[in-house]
């Protein structure tokens, strides 16, 4: 099997490349093939035996006006991708990847021109899908805000201008691209924690949480200490995402390391991808117990945890989940929101609002989360769903079996 695994091109958080890492380390172990086809700062991050091409580049601009980022085209639209010539560019620089690579199927991760380039190539495509992706993911603040549906209707002109020049069905979503031009759809996630999924669309394929190894699961010797902490000191493993805007703020750090600063818990902070800037500002702020690091790897960190704090993005979620690990959640927009909401459904979740927390507010919910970890059903039954549902070799299976079947149904026609 020869996949050619596709991230978005639009966004650049680690949390797109991660899934995608997973599946191909998977792939390459099995004897498969794969290649990615991303943005250059990925590169370093990729599998040795991965071949890697570059995707077509983002817009050189952002767009100042817009509505708030309620859903992904609200997000496309800030970035840029409204003008039908730079959709064509990156259609077209993907077409020219998948007639190089020669691929027997494309994995998508939230690259919505896949719906277009793969269809005029005809290579069958596999989605990773969450329901905040899904066309008929509702965000409360839509009705309160009318002239967003002006510029959603622009939007949404734009993509089906490209769609009428390469003669193909015009969307009333751009979320349509991913989940009705794609046979396989498949979701990192379990039923339990993300339960609309399998109301919406029974054909998708819940695959469990994809977290690769290589250096994402690697322990470097700082962490080795965090193994053996003083008596009854907890690990609080702090991320606050990749994208430069929302709860990724100085304030934030800030806030959050003087509510742990003197206490009996370890505080690791992973300061993020976008952060270079403030990196030596944000040191600064370490103490004995309270470690500030460029890169920490999620998996390894989350399984020595006994609190999580993040925004609620969807990788963190799920590991969170996986290793049963309570969370205090900042929720800053869009999805973050809803995962947020996912995991205080079954028990493993506080949702805070940033503004107005004090330092003490934080540390004491902090003690109050760790005592009561282990305590809710619920939450255990997530854990044995997404252990059981078997990640990154689970989805290389689901992808195997459809292009077996395939083959299958072309030799009896």
């Amino acid at each position: 099997m020869k996949v050619l695994l596709v991230t978005s091109n639009w966004t650049e958080t680690l949390g797109h490349v991660v899934r995608g890492i997973a599946i191909a380390e998977q792939l390459i172990k099995q004897g498969h093939q794969a290649a990615f086809l991303c943005p250059k700062s990925y590169r370093d991050l990729l599998p040795q035996q991965a071949e890697w091409y570059e995707s077509a580049p983002k817009p050189s601009f952002t767009n100042k006006i817009y509505f708030g980022l309620h859903t992904y085209e609200d997000i496309l639209f800030a970035s840029g991708h409204t003008e039908p010539q730079q959709i064509i560019c990156t259609v077209e620089r993907e077409r020219e990847v998948i007639q190089e690579y020669v691929p027997d199927i494309i994995l998508n991760d939230e690259q919505f021109t896949i719906g277009i380039s793969a269809s005029l190539e005809h290579v069958p495509v596999a989605s990773i899908v969450t329901w905040p992706l899904h066309p008929n993911f509702c965000s409360p603040q839509e009705p309160d805000i009318p002239l967003r549906a002006m510029m959603l209707r622009r939007l949404r002109g734009s993509w089906n201008q490209v769609l009428d020049k390469y003669d193909l069905q015009p969307v009333l979503h751009l979320s349509e691209l991913l989940f009705n031009r794609s046979s396989l759809l498949m979701a990192p996630t379990s039923p339990t924690l993300e339960p609309e999924l399998a109301y919406q669309d029974p054909h998708v394929q819940y695959v469990g949480h994809l977290a690769p190894q290589g250096k994402f699961a690697e322990v470097p010797s700082w962490m080795n200490a965090l193994d053996h902490p003083e008596p009854e000191q907890a690990t609080v493993f702090i991320y606050l995402s990749s994208l430069p805007f929302g709860m990724n703020t100085i304030d934030s750090f800030e806030l959050l390391a003087d509510s742990y600063r003197g206490t009996d818990m370890q505080a690791v902070f992973g300061i993020g991808k976008f952060n270079d800037a403030a990196e030596q500002q944000l040191r600064r702020l370490e103490g004995p117990n309270i470690r500030f690091e460029r890169f920490v790897p999620g998996e390894a960190m989350m399984g020595r945890s006994q609190l999580a704090i993040f925004p609620g993005t969807h990788s963190m979620m799920v590991s969170a989940a996986k290793h049963g690990v309570p969370c205090l959640l900042f929720p800053d927009f869009f999805e973050r929101a809803y995962n947020a909401s996912c995991l205080e459904r079954v028990g493993l979740g506080f949702i805070c609002e940033a503004d107005g927390f004090t330092s003490e507010q934080i540390r004491d919910l902090s003690q109050q989360l760790i005592s009561c970890r282990d305590e809710h059903t619920l939450a255990l039954q997530v854990q044995v769903e997404l252990k059981a549902l078997g990640g990154a070799s689970k989805a290389v299976a689901h992808m195997d079996t459809f292009l077996q079947e395939q083959q299958v149904s072309s030799h009896f026609g």
